[in-house]
């Protein structure tokens, strides 16, 4: 399986996964409906031992809304290595 077809396990429907990030990543992203996942995943799918580390997602609609084409929203996730 390619990463572009990876999902991750906590996604919900309707939402797009941004990356990952710590806290201060978190806070400082302005999506409304963001939304912090539990567990990170390196890059052969096993999960990551950080705490402090931690899936981000943001509802399609909001994206949507700012005005943000398909196509742009297709290409998240972005490696947000801010922690």
């Amino acid at each position: 399986m390619s990463d572009k077809d990876w999902k991750h396990p906590e996604l919900q429907e309707e939402e797009v996964f941004l990356g990952y990030g710590g806290l201060t990543c978190f806070r400082i992203l302005g999506w409304k409906t963001k939304r912090r996942g539990i567990v990170a995943y390196d890059t052969q799918g096993n999960p990551l031992q950080k705490k402090d580390f931690f899936p981000i997602f943001v509802q399609r609609s909001e994206m949507k809304e700012a005005n943000l084409s398909g196509k742009m929203i297709d290409k998240y996730p972005f490696k947000i290595d801010l922690l």
